[in-house]
């Protein structure tokens, strides 16, 4: 499993027809991580004597890790990703489902990660109890405890980082400029307004992940009837890593501080 699960939350969902740029991210950033603690988790748990003996794990062990997989292969299933075109925002489930369902996969997707980093800090709180025998020790159990808790404030402090809010913009502007051009083909041929005019629609992508809760703090500049820009505050320099320079994800390359891209309906 410590193998299997960062392979299919990357590359096996591509097998069933959803992949994207969330592909390369998780790839980079996430699946290397889950796959240090994966291998964590197990290298404690098989060295304890009596899994060996018993070969099976303890009744806590058995709960804990299988909420922990369950978790994350439903994570591979609801989690939506993107391309450079609209119809390629989907997820697994959206896929089977219809487009109906990519707005509740993105909910579901982000509990899922809470249930995952929750039960991840338990399962590691539970080898170190198992493991050191700290069940007779307040002390050991002690240290079990804020070891679980550094984690989750570890991956709390990780997901509010300047970094990862730069990525939350980006994905922002590769959802938000597929909207307002898919609002011009279905307003006959006019580019909205403003933004909110573009993620109204029943069909828009931008709802899928609560951009609306967000553009406050983006600007929408019309430049004429086919272009437009996109302007917001990034935290970060991308422009020296190795990022995508066309289409919607050129987003992701940006200079530290007030930016804007130009986008046009052919994602020029």
């Amino acid at each position: 499993m410590a193998i299997i699960l960062p392979l299919w939350i990357t590359l096996g969902r591509g097998f069933f027809g959803s992949g994207g740029w969330m592909t390369l991210a998780l790839l980079i950033s996430v699946a290397p991580i889950m796959l240090c603690g994966l291998l964590f988790l197990a290298f404690f748990i098989c060295s304890r004597p009596r899994v060996r003996t018993d070969n099976a794990v303890s009744k806590i062990d058995a709960v804990l890790l299988t909420v922990l997989y369950l978790s994350i292969f439903l994570y591979g299933i609801f989690l939506v990703d993107g391309g450079d075109t609209p119809e390629s925002v989907n997820s697994l489930a959206s896929l089977v489902l219809g487009d109906g369902f990519i707005a509740i996969s993105g909910v579901i997707s982000s509990f899922l990660i809470g249930i995952t980093f929750l039960f991840g800090a338990l399962a590691v709180g539970a080898v170190l109890v198992q493991q050191f025998k700290v069940l007779r020790s307040k002390r050991a159990l002690i240290v079990a405890v804020l070891v679980a808790v550094a984690m989750i404030v570890y991956f709390i402090v990780q997901a509010n980082s300047p970094a990862s809010q730069d990525q939350r913009t980006s994905r922002d502007f590769q959802l938000l400029s597929q909207d307002i051009i898919n609002y011009k083909y279905a307003n006959k041929d006019s580019l909205p307004g403003d933004l909110k005019a573009a993620i109204d629609r029943k069909s828009s992508y931008s709802s899928q992940e609560s951009v609306a809760n967000r553009i406050n703090s983006y600007t929408y500049t019309l430049k004429n009837n086919d272009r437009f820009e996109l302007c917001a505050t990034f935290y970060t320099d991308t422009r020296s890593e190795e990022t995508i320079s066309q289409g919607p994800a050129k987003v992701y390359s940006h200079p530290k501080g007030y930016h804007c891209f130009a986008f046009s309906d052919e994602y020029s």
